[in-house]
């Protein structure tokens, strides 16, 4: 995705129900890149205090061995924030409410209608948005 198709995504008012979960679901994936298995299962516990008092996520990727350690970007600590009392999360035990991943990619389809968005939005793409759009827009180097 463009940073200007991101901004339109993040800012858009969406009132389909769960379409507006959906989109911050996938805006967190843009903005940490973690697979849909890693987010869908990420605990409370895994979100984490650094030493310097910033945020960060502290997780095991199914695919690697070792710890992942994130920190986060303002945008996904907003979203993470938002549904810190919500409902299902508090318990399960879980940082965010992800839905399937059929019936996401079914929301991100009309997320992405309603913005105007001609792109399949997949969890994909938003992965390969941080590769991109994200990490270019924040200085950081790929």
């Amino acid at each position: 995705m463009t940073k200007a198709e991101l901004e339109i995504l993040v800012g858009i008012n969406i009132k389909i129900e769960g379409g507006a979960q959906v989109r911050d679901i996938f805006v967190l994936f843009c903005y940490t890149g973690l697979a849909y298995v890693a987010i869908k299962q990420l605990s409370r516990s895994e979100l984490l205090k650094d030493v310097d008092e910033k945020e960060r996520l502290m997780t095991q990727q199914q695919k690697k061995e070792s710890l992942t350690r994130l920190s986060m970007l303002c945008k996904a600590l907003e979203i993470v924030q938002k549904y810190n009392m919500y409902p299902e999360c508090v318990k399960l035990d879980l940082v965010l409410p992800v839905l399937s991943n059929h019936k996401t990619n079914s929301y991100l389809k009309e997320c992405a209608d309603i913005c105007g968005i001609t792109k399949n939005l997949t969890l994909p793409i938003a992965r390969h948005t941080l590769a991109t759009t994200v990490t270019l827009s924040n200085g950081v180097n790929i």
